[in-house]
């Protein structure tokens, strides 16, 4: 199964993640009107990013590509909006066809996002993000999903066999994987947990970027936010930037006042995780009653915890509260 055959009721990280997303669009926007931009995603059968970046931002230049046939036939039906085209192309064909695509939509600029949940070719998606990092302009989004997690190496640990000799094997699996893409510096093969394997797909990520980049003499990314969740079964890895000129960097941080936000990071380095716990409604408005009090007060009026271990029930909260406004509601409705 992958990430994207799970439904959207059992993934609030993901729906987090895109709200996150939202936020970084309206800093930008601070920057420069993303109302013409033309934003192009892989929508899935429900179109749901495209239609949240209508709602938040305006932007009726919307565009799906997608190349499996039934999920195609599907998005057509779901089609919300007239103004939301489908495309059943693959994101290799979308890439090479993006100069034509932009005059076709009569857009300047756009925002891209690649939502790769399948890990079957690592390498393959990195090309692909290195061509569009040498297509795209100043002022240009980019937001990219790769899968994250170590289980996806093809490798299952061995009975008796150690955590370290099967990390060493998830190394030499990762550098495969990723190939000329793989970072050279990564110190030794302690580092493939879930977690360091994020860090990994980072330091990749940032490599075909920057050779995307190669032949631009004035052009550079900004990361704008990094982020690591669990959809309901992998591990997933987002990054989302903007391309500036070199010269406009400082006046982006200023007009897009990204310094108040506490969820975007600029630094290569911070990859923020979101981990939030399964709640009822009940137990939402239970907190959110005393959402105004320290974390170990809340927990304290709490009739119920998260873990045996207080210390880790609290931990659970707080990661409640980082997120409690854009915790998902879902409901039921009958017709």
């Amino acid at each position: 199964m992958s990430g994207q055959d799970v439904p959207y009721y059992l993934r609030p990280n993901k729906h987090v993640e895109r709200q996150i997303f939202l936020e970084i669009l309206t800093h930008i926007n601070r920057w420069t009107n993303l109302t013409d931009y033309l934003y192009a995603s892989m929508g899935g059968k429900y179109l749901e990013d495209l239609k949240a970046v209508y709602s938040s931002l305006g932007i009726k230049n919307l565009l799906s590509i997608e190349c499996n046939r039934v999920t195609y036939e599907r998005q057509m039906f779901n089609r919300p909006f007239s103004f939301l085209d489908c495309l059943k192309i693959t994101t290799g064909e979308f890439i090479s066809q993006l100069d034509n695509v932009m005059e076709d939509k009569k857009a300047k600029n756009c925002i891209v996002w690649l939502d790769y949940a399948s890990a079957k070719n690592r390498q393959g998606q990195l090309q692909e993000v290195e061509t569009i990092a040498s297509k795209l302009a100043a002022n240009d989004v980019l937001k990219i999903t790769l899968n994250a997690s170590r289980k996806t190496l093809g490798a299952d640990k061995e009975e008796n066999e150690s955590e370290d000799d099967f990390q060493k094997r998830l190394l030499e699996k990762a550098k495969a994987k990723l190939g000329a893409y793989f970072p050279g510096h990564i110190p030794n093969h302690s580092r493939m947990t879930d977690s360091g394997f994020a860090e990994i797909i980072s330091h990749a990520a940032k490599a075909a970027i920057l050779k995307g980049l190669a032949g631009s003499q004035n052009i550079s990314f900004l990361p704008l936010g990094q982020y690591r969740y669990n959809d309901g079964f992998h591990w997933m890895y987002t990054l989302t930037g903007i391309f500036l000129k070199r010269e406009d960097e400082d006046d982006f941080r200023r007009r897009s006042d990204i310094a108040d936000s506490d969820f975007i990071s600029t630094d290569w380095q911070v990859i923020t995780e979101i981990a939030l716990p399964d709640l009822s409604i009940r137990e939402r408005i239970e907190i959110d009653l005393n959402i105004n009090l320290r974390p170990d007060e809340i927990h304290a009026k709490l009739p119920f915890g998260f873990d045996s271990d207080p210390d880790r029930s609290v931990e659970t909260l707080k990661r409640y509260i980082k997120h409690y406004k854009r915790y998902p509601n879902f409901v039921r409705a009958v017709f």
